[in-house]
């Protein structure tokens, strides 16, 4: 004999291949672990989902507000607002374009309103932008209770069921408080005193009106700003000597940045040549 020769019928059976038993056992294993891979696999993507949608929130959130630690205030310290809709922060529409000054009149501090978008930029259309990861518009407001936040409504789609996803968690503060004290030759907050603020409403500056010492409010301690738009803001301050009409009326214009939510107090102070009291009479008038 030269060599071994197997014709039986296992021998057949090896030269045919898979059979059909073999394949049903591998389709079962294959069906076995997709049953336990699929779930993790769709729970994987739902994870991807929310992490993109809360990460899209955040960006919209800082093009509304800006990075106060880092001295930015975007759209709100522009406009002085929010926004109305999520389009206000992609294209400027009828609002006021960034500027210094009203015609011939400088802002105090020349500091700049308007809408200096767009304050959302991607490679993103600005539908995109504004649409979460499961193809829903986003759901924003600038009115009521939930005003100034961004809320996904989640893969089920509808806002006000437990997988929406919002951003802040509760309404944001708009607008915070200045506290000043005014410093005349190292006498805080003396006769004749006065300060004011300028900031924007819907782009164009805006005044408040002009705050003075009353020398009868024995309790007075300072000037009190409240509801100021967060951003940079101009603080005037002035005081008015005494003994007319020699002297006259020293001011300074101050730059604060206002934060959402907080108070900042500024401590002004200036030198004059006239005299500085904290009772008396006045008898220069203060300036508005």
């Amino acid at each position: 004999m030269s060599g071994v020769n197997i014709s039986g019928p296992y021998g057949r059976a090896a030269e045919r291949g898979v059979s059909l038993l073999e394949m049903v056992v591998v389709l079962a294993i294959v069906a076995a672990a997709l049953t336990v891979i699929m779930p993790a696999l769709a729970g994987l993507t739902r994870n991807s989902s929310e992490q993109a949608a809360a990460q899209q929130l955040r960006n919209i959130h800082r093009a509304i507000f800006g990075r106060p630690a880092e001295g930015e205030f975007g759209f709100v310290g522009d406009m002085g607002r929010l926004p109305n809709t999520l389009s206000e922060l992609l294209t400027q529409g009828t609002m006021v374009g960034f500027h210094t000054a009203h015609g011939g009149t400088a802002h105090a501090g020349e500091v700049g309103y308007g809408w200096n978008g767009p304050y959302l930029r991607s490679v993103l259309s600005n539908a995109d932008l504004t649409t979460d990861p499961w193809g829903q518009p986003l759901s924003y407001t600038a009115t009521g209770s939930a005003a100034g936040q961004i809320i996904s409504a989640g893969a089920d789609g509808q806002v006000g069921t437990g997988d929406d996803i919002r951003f802040p968690a509760s309404a944001p503060p708009v607008t915070g408080t200045v506290f000043v004290t005014i410093s005349a030759n190292e006498v805080a907050n003396a006769l004749g005193a006065a300060a004011k603020m300028y900031y924007p409403v819907n782009g164009d500056e805006v005044v408040t009106g002009t705050q003075k010492n009353n020398p009868n409010d024995n309790s007075f301690r300072g000037f009190m700003f409240t509801d100021i738009p967060a951003g940079v803001r101009v603080l005037t301050v002035m005081q008015t000597g005494q003994a007319c009409p020699n002297c006259g009326t020293v001011s300074r214009t101050v730059p604060v940045e206002v934060v959402a939510g907080q108070t900042v107090a500024v401590e002004a102070g200036m030198t004059t040549s006239c005299q500085v009291m904290l009772i008396g009479n006045l008898q220069c008038p203060i300036p508005d």
